[in-house]
């Protein structure tokens, strides 16, 4: 009976020991986790985190006035005008923006 009661005692106390060292464990990955948190957060505040500008650009065709059968009309040149803008969106870091010229990009919008 003496032993059995010792048994009984002695598998109480082991499960709570393996009980306080999975609370333990647990309450330290928890914590390790929050401190990482935290840490991202300061560095997002503090602007340790640059996050370069990008850019697109919108080509548009130029027009030359010229006289057509007694009259003034617009015509293309076959240059391009580039005007460039802030986008989260594209890859582009360098701003393309110039006036009339033949450019060799593509006449499209630059994503």
């Amino acid at each position: 009976m003496r032993q059995r009661k010792f048994s009984i005692i002695g598998g109480f106390i082991i499960m709570i020991a393996a009980a306080s060292v999975y609370h333990a464990y647990t309450s330290y990955s928890v914590a390790e986790d929050d401190e990482l948190f935290m840490a991202n957060v300061e560095a997002l505040a503090d602007g340790d985190v640059i996050i370069p500008q990008t850019y697109s650009s919108i080509h548009t065709p130029c027009y030359e006035k010229i006289e057509y059968e007694g009259k003034i009309v617009t015509q293309p040149t076959g240059e391009y005008s580039a005007s460039c803008y802030l986008d989260p969106n594209s890859s582009n870091t360098e701003c393309h923006s110039h006036s009339c010229s033949s450019c060799s990009s593509d006449h499209t919008d630059d994503n």
